[in-house]
């Protein structure tokens, strides 16, 4: 047989409230649990060490009923400011474990009527989160008066047997005031800070899921707003776009007249601008030699007007710088590369320096139509130097990355090789970037997050 526990907070009118039963004491008469867990704030505690009146309450009243007692189990949270909603939840998360670590398959519930406002609140909160998967019945309990102005006498009275007798609740024709509200309200509220939480922690994948999960809550468009920055961040624009069709006010980081190979750029970048924001260093430091490696051919194509593309070997799996092809047309190039290559340089695959060679060749020629070069080369060796020193390291060992080990072998924190990135994307594809583009993820948080304080979602 399945135990029933009831978990009671007690307030000002437990266990008796003017000459009826109190909450407590209503949800014991009609439900009849096996046991009652009763939690006691500091001023609820000196009143029960007073004279026992919640244990002795419910002893009574099983006497006079006939009935088996329940096991009483008090419970003193140490609490004495009852407002303190956080201290509630921490409170009430470990007396819920140790009833379902005591007896798994038991039946829980909850007095939802007892106590502050906070504590009322936390227990609904708790139940309707379903805290360690269970389903618990939240049993709310009507006042005996109904015409409004009418205030309940605080039981301030020492206890005594004879109080539980003269209750009119005992009466076989008095009305069960218990109901079990529908806590739809708080499970949407609880469903939405966890979505706002998801967000802010850049954790979009989550969010994401949370939407398609719980779609009677998260509706459209909204869902779909949600939905696009994990696709986004997937390399999956085109489909992020149709999910965005509906959120033309939606900041957006990159102007419609961007080059595809900036909008391409820019993608990549974003999803290692999140890894960073999500303090996933090694996997930021892991895509920065791509992301140069893509930022410095553009760069050298359309920035500095050089005909990359005639001196590459698209022929196989990997492109290739062919050395033949420097040599039909970039002669002068090819004497540079061979100085920098001990055994002059050979046909290799497209790599991050292979292309800084290519730019500081473009750079001492005074070929490039580029402006602002030097600068751009100083950046890109900078960023070079940082990939070179840490990359290997975060991908062949296990390392604990983060800013005391970056320093330790570049002389460098992890927000000014960040801050670096962002200086120079903007030298590279600056015209086609918005106003804020390097602050989109906090952008887009803000924009969803006040959607769901908003009630819009």
């Amino acid at each position: 047989m399945t135990k029933r526990v009831l978990f009671s907070p007690v307030g000002t009118t437990d266990p008796v409230r003017d000459d009826f039963d109190g909450p407590m004491l209503h949800i014991v008469r009609h439900h009849w649990p096996d046991a009652v867990v009763i939690v006691l704030t500091s001023e609820m505690a000196s009143r029960s060490k007073q004279d026992n009146r919640y244990a002795c309450a419910i002893t009574e009243l099983s006497r006079l009923c006939g009935r088996r007692p329940p096991e009483i189990i008090l419970r003193e949270t140490g609490i004495d400011d009852p407002s303190d909603f956080e201290a509630f939840v921490a409170v009430y998360h470990n007396y819920i474990t140790k009833i379902v670590q005591d007896d798994p398959e038991a039946e829980i519930l909850v007095n939802v009527s007892s106590g502050s406002p906070q504590m009322i609140a936390t227990a609904c909160l708790l139940a309707s989160s379903h805290f360690l998967g269970k389903t618990y019945r939240c049993i709310q309990v009507l006042h005996h008066r109904t015409r409004s102005g009418e205030v309940s006498k605080y039981m301030d009275d020492l206890y005594t047997d004879a109080m539980i007798s003269q209750l009119l609740d005992a009466d076989p024709d008095a009305d069960n005031r218990c109901r079990e509200p529908n806590l739809g309200f708080f499970t949407d509220t609880l469903l939405k800070q966890q979505l706002k939480q998801l967000i802010l922690c850049y954790d979009y994948n989550g969010a994401a899921e949370l939407c398609k999960r719980h779609d009677y809550v998260f509706q459209q468009p909204f869902s779909s707003l949600v939905q696009s920055m994990d696709v986004r961040l997937k390399q999956n624009l085109q489909r992020a776009t149709q999910l965005l069709a509906d959120w033309n006010d939606l900041p957006k980081p990159i102007k419609p007249s961007a080059r595809p190979e900036a909008v391409d750029l820019y993608e990549y970048f974003l999803g290692s601008q999140v890894c960073y924001l999500r303090k996933e260093m090694g996997t930021f430091l892991l895509r920065l030699s791509p992301l140069l490696t893509g930022l410095i051919q553009y760069y050298i194509t359309i920035n500095c007007r050089f005909k990359l593309d005639r001196l590459i070997n698209n022929n196989g799996n990997v492109a290739k710088l062919d050395a033949n092809k420097i040599a039909n047309y970039e002669s002068q190039l090819l004497n540079h590369l061979n100085k920098q290559y001990p055994r002059g340089y050979i046909s290799d695959p497209i790599s991050l320096n292979s292309m800084l060679h290519v730019l500081s060749y473009l750079n001492s020629s005074g070929q490039a139509g580029a402006a602002n070069l030097s600068e751009v080369l100083m950046q890109f060796r900078f960023l070079r130097g940082v990939e070179e020193k840490l990359r290997n390291k975060v991908a062949h060992q296990i390392v604990k990355v983060d800013d005391t080990w970056c320093h330790m072998h570049t002389d460098s924190s992890f927000a000014q090789i960040h801050n670096a990135l962002i200086k120079l994307f903007a030298a590279v594809i600056g015209p086609y970037l918005n106003e804020g583009w390097q602050n989109f993820p906090d952008r887009y948080n803000t924009f969803v997050t006040q959607l769901i304080d908003a009630g819009t979602c």
